[in-house]
């Protein structure tokens, strides 16, 4: 378990996630069951040292992660979250917000802490509608994080609005031989799981760095599929449908 303390440590700023290189072998995270009870989860991701599930109904639901269990699921109280107004693309945390990417582009945000916020806007230029379709959408750092169908990365910066999109130029992402499963964030790193479970990494900066293998055990391929995939500190997460959460702690 003092992997999954060290991730923890990531996750509240006490230390930052180093480069991935090698995948440890998973293990469980002992505790109740996640995002399977009750209405559907459209969205579950990692905020902090909490599993945030957005439920259908756009109710956020919580489980805090210690070194050792998993806390039963408790709601946040506040608006629904992702179900309003136009339909959403893309959902995923930044900070301690929850950043809601519409088709039309607009990007709202929720403030997350004991309670949800109201939707506000974040002004600025549409995000993921205009040229090459988008495929993935995440946030990294102060940016957004947009990958296209054809590989090619572009970014947002975001402070009290948003910026023009602007290429960063490099390799391309998620767009090799085998089709990417999962794609997602782990500091600044863009981690993609392969349908056959294996994990590479582009570094990001200025530029998109070449897929780097991280060698390892498969990733959610086992006998029982997982239905979300995400990084916590520097541990994958995944949650099968079962709603057993399971972990590979990933070493630099």
């Amino acid at each position: 378990m003092k992997r999954l303390l060290l991730a923890l440590l990531v996750c509240v700023g006490l230390t930052s996630p180093a480069l991935a290189e090698t995948l440890g072998y998973p293990y469980p995270i002992p505790g109740p069951s996640v995002g399977v009870r009750g209405t559907p989860s459209l969205y579950e991701f990692a905020m902090g040292n909490r599993i945030i599930v957005v439920k259908a109904t756009g109710e956020v639901w919580s489980h805090d992660v210690t070194e050792q269990y998993l806390s039963g699921g408790y709601l946040i109280p506040g608006p629904p979250v992702a179900v309003q107004g136009a339909p959403t693309a893309f959902c995923f945390p930044m900070g301690n917000r929850i950043i809601v990417v519409k088709t039309s582009g607009e990007v709202w945000a929720h403030d997350v802490y004991n309670t949800v916020s109201p939707a506000y806007q974040i002004p600025g230029p549409p995000v993921a509608v205009q040229g090459v379709p988008a495929r993935y959408a995440f946030a990294m750092g102060p940016r957004i994080i947009v990958v296209k169908t054809d590989g090619s990365v572009y970014g947002h910066n975001v402070s009290a609005t948003l910026s023009a999109p602007y290429l960063i130029p490099g390799w391309p992402v998620a767009v090799g031989a085998l089709p990417a499963q999962y794609v997602y964030p782990m500091g600044y790193q863009i981690i993609v799981n392969a349908t056959d479970g294996t994990i590479w990494a582009h570094n990001v900066g200025g530029t998109v760095g070449p897929a780097m293998p991280i060698p390892g055990p498969p990733v959610a391929v086992g006998e029982i599929p997982g239905q979300f995939e995400y990084a916590m500190g520097t541990n994958i997460i995944v949650n099968n449908v079962h709603g057993a959460i399971w972990a590979h702690p990933v070493y630099p």
